[in-house]
């Protein structure tokens, strides 16, 4: 399916799904690419009072995202990554995310102990993975399972 009709389909159903919730905002839907030159689908939603939208820490776009992403895939016959952000949310949650990375590399490498991180959604793992990729003395490893999925921040014996 062509980039143009997997946007119309994703703007139809982004718009249902949003009408739901009764609130005044604008959605722009757009295709990316990511760094590693893979394409994914971008929904953009802003207005005001949003943050029912947000939730916790970003549990409610999660889901939103989640649910947005199956529905669309099963509307166009094949998956494709999605991302939903709201008001810059995932940006301010990002630079977050790679200030705690390195606040925790820099512990690690301080007190020579392993730093175990709060439970985080996949999406902000892959973060804390990729910021830490590039930090010397320090690699990273995800563990537990479900909801308790963290990753903890450990010493690089050979390259400290």
């Amino acid at each position: 399916m062509k980039d143009s009709q997997v946007i119309k389909k994703a703007e139809e159903i982004i718009n249902k799904i949003l009408s739901f919730f009764d609130i005044s905002m604008d959605s722009k839907v757009s295709m990316e690419v990511d760094d590693q030159d893979a394409r994914f689908l971008k929904v953009v939603i802003e207005g005001e009072d949003l943050g029912r939208l947000i939730g916790y820490r970003g549990n409610t776009l999660n889901s939103l995202q989640l649910i947005f992403a199956q529905i669309l895939s099963s509307e166009i016959g094949e998956p494709i990554p999605v991302l939903i952000d709201v008001n810059g949310y995932r940006d301010r949650r990002s630079k977050y995310l790679e200030s705690l990375a390195l606040r925790a590399a820099r512990e690690a490498k301080e007190s020579g102990q392993d730093i175990e991180l709060p439970p985080l959604g996949a999406f902000e793992r892959r973060i804390v993975h990729l910021h830490l990729k590039k930090e010397k003395g320090v690699s990273t490893i995800s563990e537990g399972e479900g909801r308790e999925r963290h990753i903890i921040v450990k010493i690089d014996k050979e390259k400290k």
